[in-house]
């Protein structure tokens, strides 16, 4: 259930989340130091904020990736991962030649931290491949390249 303190007020965390996802809570009944409109309206603020960002990053994750029906490379990758901006120029143009048939999702995992915890996301960079929404392989780091792609590209693609 929806995680409780010691008097009954409700755990988030400082974006208003809660134990369960897409669930957030404000003001006087989370569990906090102070109990103030002010403060109340200020949580309010920051978890409207998060629900909307949650419910945004959701539908275009939905969109871009579970439902479609062919193939779906998501790039977990960070800015501040040398080898993430390294395998940028490899990675691009593996998928400029598939056509149309496979698609590249590129998403920043400090932005989207979520999604990276939600698939297991450990390390930068990362690729996850997806096929008519399910994640059926995944390459990590070092063991991304160029034929390593291709090879996985090419498995999903006779199956």
């Amino acid at each position: 259930g929806l995680r409780l303190d010691s008097q009954g007020y409700i755990i988030a965390n400082e974006k208003m989340e809660t134990n369960f996802e897409g669930v957030y809570a404000a003001g006087d009944a989370r569990a906090k130091y102070l109990r103030q409109v002010v403060t109340a309206a200020a949580d309010g603020a920051i978890a409207a904020y998060a629900a909307e960002k949650y419910i945004i990053e959701e539908e275009g994750f939905q969109d871009s990736v579970l439902k479609e029906a062919g193939p779906v490379a998501v790039l977990f990758w960070s800015p501040l991962a040398p080898k993430s901006l390294e395998l940028m120029p490899v990675i691009d143009p593996v998928f400029a030649s598939c056509q149309g048939w496979a698609k590249l999702v590129k998403t920043d995992t400090y932005r989207s931290r979520r999604l990276a915890q939600r698939y297991g996301i450990t390390e930068n960079p990362s690729l996850v491949f997806f096929k008519q929404g399910r994640p059926v392989a995944k390459l990590v780091k070092d063991a991304i390249s160029e034929d390593a792609i291709r090879q996985t590209l090419s498995k999903l693609h006779c199956n």
